[in-house]
Formats: C-alpha cells, structure tokens, sequence
C-alpha cells in the first residue's frame, strides 16, 4: 500500500511538473544593463520550449520555420542570443535585416522571412527607451533574424518548389551541421553576410542573366493590389462590372466611367485594348483578361519562379559543357558549348493536350528521310475516323498498314468497321518522303514517351507566334544547322554538305556520333535576355498550380 502511495505521489508530482510550463512573457522590463543579456537569454529558452508544444508558434502571432534547428542550435549555445546585444542591434543584424529587405532583386519573398515583424521590432529597440529594456523583444529578434538566416540559406540554394522526377541536384537541403557552420562563419565575422548569401545561388548563365534582369525591372515595377479577373465566365453582368473596376485600378479609364449601354462599353472596351497594344475589337476575352491579370506583381512572381527552377539544376561545373536547351514555352532551341550560345532554332512544341514531357537525355542519332509508325492514340483519335469514312485517306497521306512481320496490307481488305481503340491488330508507318509528318529528318534520344526532334512538312507553322501544336514531338525550323553542328567534328565520314547531298536525292540513312550530346527539354516561361524580361505564355498550366502553391503569401 505504501509503495502504490509513493508511486501516485511520484505521478502527481510529475504531472504537476507537466502542467506548469513556463509561458512565454509579453513584456520583460529590465531596468539593469547588465541584467539584459541574462534576461533575453532565458527568453529564448522560454520560447523555444512553447514553440515545441505550439508548432513553432513562439507567442500568439509569431510562428518560426525552422523550429527543430533553431532548437538544437540555441541550446549548443546555452541559449545565448547571436545576432543582437542588448542594448545594442548589432552590424551583423542590420546586415541579415538589409538583405531581407533587398531579397526580390535575389526572386525572393521578404514576408517569408519575417520582414514585417522584424521591421516592426528594430523599429520600437530604436525609437523607444522603454522597449529597448524589453528582454522579450530582444529575444524575438533574435530567433526571427536565425530563422530568417535559414530559410533564406535553403531558399537561395534550392529555392521552394518540390524536387521532381526531373530535378538533377544531387543534394536537395544542408544538414544541421552545414547550418551550424554557416551560421558560425557569418557570426565570426569570416564572412560578410551578402557575400555569404551569393555563394548559394546557382552560377548557371540563364539564372545570373533572369536575376540581372529582375533589378531594373524591379526599379520601375509598381506593386498595387488590382482586382485578378477569371474568363470564362458564368455571371457575365458581375464580370463587365469587374471588368470595369480594374480599368479604374489601373486608371485606364476615367473612375466617372459607368459600363453604359453596349455600344458604349464596346468603345470603352476598345480604350483599353488600344492601350494594351491588342486588336481593338471591343469584346471582352481571354487575351484581355490574361493581360491585365499580368501585373507587375504576377510578373515578379513568375520571375522568382523560373529563378528557382534553375536551383533544380546541377551546379554549373556539373553541367556538360555542350548540350542541346529545349524550352518549352520560348518555342525555342538553343545548343550551348562552354557556356556559350552555338545557334538558335524555333521549334514547334507539343498542345497541352498532346504536351511535350519535360525531360533529360542525350541524342544518340539521326536519320534522314524517316519512316513514321503513328502513335495508338492518333490512330484512335484522329485516323480510324477518317479511314471509316473512306479508305483511302492512308493513300492520300501517304500511309501503310503492317501487320506484327512488317508485311504491308491491302487496306482495302480489311474490315475497318471492326476496329476501334479497344481492338486494332495492326500497326500504321507514314513512308519516307517530303510530305511525312516527321518531314525529311529526325533526331532520336532515349525516352519512356516516345518522342523525338525532327523536322515537319508543315513548315509554313513556323511563322506563328503560338507554336504549341505538335502532338507531343518537337519540331525544328533549323534542323540542318543542328545535323550539320552534330557531325561537324567528323569530316572524315561526312565531308562538308554531306547531309545536303542526301537530301537532294532523297537518300535514307542512320547518323551516330561519338559523343552523345546532352538534352533537355524544360519548361521556362520567363528569361532574362540583355538586361530586360521576357515573358512567355504559360502553356500547359504549370506556372498557375505552383504560383498557387509556392508563392501566394504576401511580398513584404
């Protein structure tokens, strides 16, 4: 009985123990300089012990990202505070404070790193006698400015968007070691704290062309708040008077403007349009709709993106020193050599229904004067239709049947009537010749999706401005600079205008090179080209989900 006693005695004691926790304080008014230091270190503890229990909330409003770091970190330290030294802001700490501030010249987002909370606290240690005794707000500036110093060091390095199938970095964050050291270089002095924040970011040339170009842009930049607009539309009286309320927010109209009857709101449409350097056909729609929502702050947003999409990379003395850059919303290819452009291409890319994976490989070979075995789903979806309704479309466009041996068919022996996506034994090639999809060469690398570089015989595309029109392939306006540029270091094999020769008689034949070039195709929909932004269109709806997800918050 005495030992059951006890042993409830113990329990009580320790759940008493439990439940008395210290809080955090709102206020700790120390009147004593010297005590100061004590006071915010023993804040510190206090909070970093809430925030354990609270999901890194060290007060009712303040929550920190990094908690289990910070955590071990400050108790190697004995809790001691690092950036501030009451009653004194540090160099140091103005230094990290300055950067935050300055972080959209590096794509980054202030308020993810506390920059209003912060502001607010260095303002009141400044301007106030009475808060600068305050042992608490020292020590949330303290633990703010080292969780800042993290997420902004992971931040530059990797960026925020999620490692994918694609992403070639081997490394993909720092170890708790590697914080600790950096947090002990800058904090002794080896190191100033925007060099030290440099060093992260990639070296790539389009990442340091993309940040080169994001300064002047943001010099200029005006960030308000405008009202985001959504087409289609199901309420098209809400949507007019939407539509009308941002022409006021960007003044483009006068705000004594009402919509009026509809010649009226035509003409006012037709104002805008003008402005907006569009064809003035007073109708609503989706390119006037995707222009006004391509604010400034939309524009910054997607810069910072494409910024991190670089961080997805290897370093740049991990990337080959030649390779082959397909991007996917520029409609462009470029090849690279020693990072420096060899030549560019338009291309051609896939629709978003039919969209061209985003990958990395390394062309193997081409071949001239190819043979195109049509993909199931064309087969299914565009030819059979066609086929049923008269038979002769194969021959029209050039196309055979083959069964399993390669053996051609007479197509007008078979029961096409039968044949569906469900059932259909055969395969179909489109033969050699100028009017192949593929056009008169093709450039082959290995990938699970089938696809390929080639040329098309309907060239004339090239012309348009919006190119997402393949069916997954990319098409290459200058593919005889590519076929020449791929064999120029064999001329023993293939002499100057080899490829031109078997071109203009219409000869077959199968290339392979020594070294495999490198190729990717990404997805990038702004660069940065001599000192200003270029913007493409977001064609596949990539940018909209991870802008949504990644970089909703508030800029400061």
């Amino acid at each position: 009985m005495g030992k059951w006693c006890l042993g409830a005695g113990v329990i009580l004691v320790m759940a008493c123990h439990e439940t008395h926790k210290e809080l955090p304080k709102r206020r700790e008014i120390v009147e004593q300089p010297k005590e100061l230091s004590a006071r915010t270190t023993d804040n510190i503890r206090i909070a970093l012990t809430y925030a354990e229990d609270n999901h890194g909330l060290i007060n009712d409003t303040l929550q920190l990202n990094h908690l289990d770091l910070l955590k071990d970190w400050y108790e190697s330290r004995a809790f001691a505070a690092a950036w501030v030294h009451p009653p004194a802001w540090s160099p140091l700490a103005d230094s990290l404070y300055d950067f935050i501030q300055q972080g959209m010249y590096y794509g980054l987002l202030p308020a993810d790193y506390h920059i209003k909370q912060l502001f607010a606290i260095r303002d009141r240690l400044h301007r106030n006698t009475f808060d600068e005794k305050d042992a608490v707000l020292w020590s949330l500036g303290d633990l703010l400015l080292t969780d800042a110093f993290i997420g902004v060091t992971h931040d530059l390095a990797f960026g925020r968007i999620p490692r994918d199938s694609t992403t070639l970095r081997k490394d993909s964050l720092f170890t708790k070691e590697q914080y600790w050291g950096f947090l002990q270089k800058v904090l002794g002095g080896q190191e100033p704290v925007s060099t030290f924040f440099q060093e992260k970011e990639p070296a790539l040339r389009g990442y340091r062309d993309l940040k080169e170009a994001l300064r002047p842009f943001l010099d200029t930049a005006k960030f308000q708040h405008f009202t985001p607009l959504e087409f289609p539309t199901h309420d098209s009286v809400q949507f007019v008077q939407q539509l009308l309320a941002r022409f006021k927010e960007e003044a483009l109209v006068p705000d004594s403007a009402i919509v009026g009857d509809s010649l009226q709101w035509a003409q006012t449409v037709k104002v805008v349009e003008k402005v907006k350097g569009l064809k003035a056909d007073g109708k609503p729609g989706p390119m006037l709709v995707k222009t006004l929502n391509q604010t400034d702050e939309y524009r910054f947003r997607t810069a910072a993106l494409n910024m991190d999409r670089y961080k997805l990379l290897p370093d740049s003395s991990e990337m080959p020193h030649e390779y082959i850059w397909v991007d996917l919303p520029g409609y462009y290819l470029q090849v690279w050599k020693d990072d420096t452009l060899q030549f560019q291409s338009k291309v051609i890319v896939g629709h978003p229904v039919t969209r061209t994976p985003v990958l990395t490989s390394k062309l193997s070979n081409f071949i001239t004067y190819p043979v195109w075995t049509v993909p199931e789903s064309i087969i299914y979806k565009e030819m059979l239709p066609k086929i049923k309704r008269n038979v002769s479309y194969l021959a029209s466009q050039n196309l055979v049947v083959v069964n399993d041996r390669d053996s051609v068919l007479d197509p007008s022996r078979l029961p096409w009537h039968r044949y569906s996506k469900d059932y259909f034994p055969y395969r179909i090639r489109q033969l050699e010749g100028n009017d192949n999809s593929l056009g008169v060469i093709k450039f082959n690398f290995p990938n699970k999706y089938s696809v390929y570089l080639h040329d098309t015989n309907e060239r004339d595309l090239f012309s348009n401005s919006t190119r997402d029109l393949s069916h997954g392939c990319v098409r290459v306006q200058d593919w005889k600079k590519l076929a020449n540029y791929l064999i120029r270091q064999d001329s023993v094999r293939y002499p100057v205008d080899t490829i031109k020769a078997w071109i203009a008689r219409s000869a077959k034949h199968t290339v392979y090179f020594k070294d495999h070039i490198s190729l990717f195709l990404r997805y990038y929909t702004c660069d940065g080209k001599e000192g200003r932004l270029i913007f493409y269109d977001d064609i596949y709806g990539d940018d909209k989900y991870l802008l949504d997800k990644y970089f909703k918050r508030p800029l400061r």
